[in-house]
C-alpha cells in the first residue's frame, strides 16, 4: 500500500527565540513551554510516498532513509527528535524513543 508522508522540521526563526525547542522530546517540550508541539513552529522540507503495511514500521523506514540514505536533495538535518512526521494526514512527533502521535 503506497502512503503519503511529509518531513517538518522547526523553523530557524523559532529556533533563534526558543532554542530549547530544539530536539526536545514531546513531554519536555510540554514541560518547558506549556503545550504540545505547534505545527505553526515547522516547515516542510519534503514530501513524498512509501510503501507499507504498518505505520510503525513506515515512521521507522523514515527515520532510517532520512538518517541513513538522505536524499541528495533533502535540505533539512537528520530526521531527529522534536521533527514531525505526516503520514496520510495523521501527524506524529519523532520522541527521544519511539513516536508519538499528535
Amino acid at each position: 500500500m503506497n502512503h503519503k508522508f511529509s518531513i517538518y522540521q522547526i523553523k530557524e526563526s523559532v529556533l533563534e527565540k526558543e532554542p530549547m525547542k530544539a530536539f526536545a522530546g514531546h513531554d519536555e517540550v510540554i514541560e518547558m513551554f506549556g503545550h504540545g508541539p505547534c505545527l505553526d513552529d515547522y516547515e516542510c522540507l519534503c514530501s513524498g510516498s512509501i510503501e507499507g503495511d504498518n505505520t510503525e514500521k513506515i515512521l521507522e523506514d523514515l527515520f532510517y532513509i532520512f538518517n541513513c540514505r538522505r536524499p541528495e536533495d533533502f535540505t533539512g538535518h537528520s530526521l531527529s527528535t522534536g521533527d514531525i512526521v505526516e503520514l496520510d494526514e495523521e501527524f506524529w512527533y519523532c520522541d527521544s524513543f519511539g513516536w508519538k502521535q499528535i
